[in-house]
């Protein structure tokens, strides 16, 4: 028989008895959970509620500060569903998805996923908070950003303004998606008759978009008026500065151009990013 929260709380010493009577009496008046009335009380704090919880579940807790997102997998599992369950998957290895909640007894949640992917559960245990802004910002933000990239890179360029605003744009979302990822650096790369966009995430490069040719020497003249670079001679290699204004704030770059036998390769080092999900507010959202 696993043991009770509150029992588990008290045993931690992160609360005594008195706190837990009370606690328990305020939870019978509200319909909240044990843990949230401590919360709401001030007498525990969310970490120390999931160490408890993680004690009491042998989940292990997830550590929000080094998650990457797989935005793959989060693309085949409906938006209603993780708001519904307040859980959220962020990652598959082999026949395993990784999931987050702060519920981790919730089993009709865990099976209904396993059902989704055709894969095992393994959840962690994480913030109510980081949660909700994690579903925000991956399903909102990335996943329409990931959309708007196609609507562009879909339609055939030519030489009229309207295309150069979808250049435009389209370097804007490239910078924008790197910062939700948390990528230390984007890499334009063109092929024969493609041109590759990679992210690096964790020191490893991760190709996310694949654009036809065309659109090539317009985003490497983009990255070059936008780090205020020369833009007459394509033989050399260039390096600039970017200060860029997005919708999540201010971000600083590093632009380096190199040109090879297929045209120039573009590399835009982010200097101030981060793959922490924290206060949707403070990146714009």
């Amino acid at each position: 028989m696993k043991k009770r929260i509150g029992d588990i709380l008290i045993e931690m010493g992160f609360i005594d008895q008195d706190q837990l009577k009370m606690a328990l009496a305020e939870t019978k008046k509200t319909g909240a959970m044990l843990g949230d009335t401590l919360l709401r009380l001030d007498w525990i704090s969310e970490e120390q509620l999931q160490m408890a919880i993680a004690v009491q579940s042998g989940a292990r807790i997830l550590d929000t500060e080094s998650v990457t997102v797989d935005l793959g997998l989060i693309s085949t599992i409906p938006k209603e569903f993780v708001i519904s369950h307040k859980i959220f998957p962020f990652a598959k290895e082999g026949e395993t998805v990784k999931a987050a909640t702060s519920n981790p007894f919730d089993v009709v949640a865990r099976d209904q996923l396993a059902r989704m992917t055709g894969s095992q559960v393994e959840t962690y245990i994480a913030p109510k908070e980081w949660i909700s802004n994690a579903i925000e910002l991956y399903y909102e933000t990335a996943l329409t950003i990931d959309k708007n990239v196609e609507g562009i890179t879909s339609a055939r360029l030519s030489e009229t303004a309207f295309d150069e605003d979808k250049i435009i744009r389209l370097a804007d979302l490239l910078i924008e998606k790197g910062r939700v990822l948390g990528a230390s650096d984007i890499h334009v790369e063109p092929d024969s008759n493609l041109v590759r966009i990679y992210y690096r995430i964790d020191g490893v490069l991760h190709q996310n978009y694949i654009f036809p040719k065309s659109f090539h020497q317009g985003l490497v003249t983009r990255f070059k008026i936008m780090g205020n670079m020369d833009i007459s001679n394509p033989n050399i290699p260039h390096d600039g500065r970017i200060r860029y204004q997005g919708s999540f704030g201010e971000l600083d770059l590093r632009v380096s151009t190199f040109p090879t036998h297929l045209g120039e390769t573009v590399v835009l080092r982010l200097l101030i990013y981060s793959k922490v999900v924290g206060n949707l507010e403070s990146l714009g959202f």
